[in-house]
């Protein structure tokens, strides 16, 4: 508590000292959304304070100390991407409920046979799959007891590198799916809502054909990886199957119900339904037919729309205020004469640096609108840049606070801080590299 207040206290005076020494071509108004976005920033980055109270401390102190209005600043916490991502929520939890992931997850292990990397491919790619619909932590904990289970069957020896490299195989690939469509990960949707506020409009379909390459071409470069750092003698597996579970009339619904709002998000365009919209179909119908009760709705992840509803807010007001402008306008200043190229190298280097020091989602937040803005004030078309930045906030893999399938590897016990940060590292050249050619390349 003690360590909480003063954190407080330094966060106060900081916001003060900012408001008071801000430019003086800032407005007022400006100027107090300078400093609340720096105590944002030091909440979120330090994490003194669960990440969605922040989200309630930036509303209050907008409208009580910036002179916004209360509709102004509530709005966005029931944003139309706040119900896209409970829809994606809701699916998850029915998927988990009914043991949808278990049958999936065994039924394509059976058809996989018995060679190691084949083995260890397979569980990436499903592990990747099912990030693309459901949250890269179920993933992760769904498919990391099956890979020890598989190596325990094979009786690998304790020693052997293996039990390296199958946890951290399903962890990156979890994180890395999550990149593949708009609800995979909280920064997608956020990167979308900023590019739709700044004239840009990124569909369900348009971001799975801009993410789905980056996927496939960083899923084997991962392979690639953790082969060579973490070699091993042992070249076939036994895969021992678990009896399948047997699909009653409800969790045969959730299935239709699930294919339905993934043919709806893939032929938006087609049917004229929003995505946004396409996300109520599963809310309205779990719940309506009891497929879901008031206890499932208990253990979604609040925390992280309430978040969400934060950030959009700041970046609103980041934007009216002018904050935006001002600091596109300084950054501008020291990246003048970068080359294209170079540019979206450095985007995704510091957003991947944002996120070493706090969460992906609190990283996205905080980047989002001063990309945006950067991009406005430099001429560039703001695609590829927020792309960019939305591969370097997501794929953190160096270390086990990076990212919560990371630290589920890590939990296992096999695998050492430095071990992973080894891996990481070398991992980040790709995350950096990879799609920031791509960016230039295609946009």
């Amino acid at each position: 508590m003690r360590r909480k207040i003063i954190a407080l206290l330094v966060v106060s005076l900081g916001a003060v000292l900012v408001y008071s020494f801000a430019p003086a071509s800032l407005t007022p108004q400006g100027r107090v959304v300078l400093a609340i976005l720096f105590v944002a920033a030091a909440l979120w980055l330090s994490e003194v304070l669960p990440l969605f109270i922040t989200s309630f401390i930036i509303a209050f102190l907008l409208i009580v100390w910036g002179g916004f209005g209360t509709q102004q600043v509530f709005r966005p916490f029931f944003d139309p991407i706040i119900v896209l991502f409970l829809g994606g929520f809701i699916l998850a939890r029915a998927f988990s409920k009914y043991k949808l992931d278990q049958l999936i997850s065994q039924r394509i292990l059976r058809v996989v046979g018995r060679r190691t990397n084949v083995v260890m491919f397979a569980l990436m790619g499903l592990s990747v799959t099912l990030s693309m619909w459901m949250s890269n932590t179920a993933s992760a904990a769904l498919l990391l007891p099956i890979s020890t289970e598989i190596l325990l069957a094979s009786r690998v020896a304790k020693d052997d590198r293996l039990w390296k490299r199958f946890p951290l195989a399903v962890a990156y690939a979890a994180t890395l799916g999550g990149l593949g469509t708009v609800i995979g990960s909280p920064p997608n949707a956020l990167a979308q809502r900023f590019l739709q506020e700044g004239g840009v409009e990124v569909s369900f379909v348009d971001w799975m054909v801009y993410m789905l390459p980056l996927v496939v071409v960083l899923l084997p470069i991962i392979l690639l990886v953790l082969t060579l750092l973490f070699r091993s003698e042992v070249e076939t597996l036994e895969i021992h199957h678990r009896e399948l579970p047997t699909l009653d009339l409800k969790a045969k619904v959730v299935a239709a119900v699930t294919v339905l709002s993934m043919l709806l998000w893939l032929t938006g365009e087609q049917t004229g339904l929003s995505s946004y919209v396409v996300a109520l179909i599963p809310i309205i119908i779990f719940f309506t037919f009891d497929l879901l009760g008031e206890d499932d709705l208990k253990v979604l992840h609040w925390e992280t729309l309430i978040l969400f509803g934060g950030g959009i807010t700041l970046g609103e007001a980041v934007s009216a205020s002018g904050v935006d402008v001002f600091i596109a306008d300084s950054l501008a200043t020291l990246i003048t004469g970068l080359a294209p190229l170079v540019l979206l190298m450095v985007t995704a280097f510091v957003g991947l640096i944002m996120t070493v020091v706090a969460s992906n989602t609190g990283a996205a937040v905080l980047m989002m609108p001063i990309v945006m803005g950067l991009a406005g004030q430099l001429g560039l078309d703001p695609l590829p840049m927020v792309l960019v930045t939305t591969c370097g906030v997501s794929l953190d893999f160096i270390l086990p606070v990076g990212t919560p399938p990371s630290a589920l590897a890590y939990s296992t016990g096999q695998i050492r801080t430095d071990e992973m940060a080894r891996a990481g590292l070398v991992l980040t050249v790709f995350v950096i590299l990879v799609p920031a050619l791509y960016a230039y390349w295609v946009f």
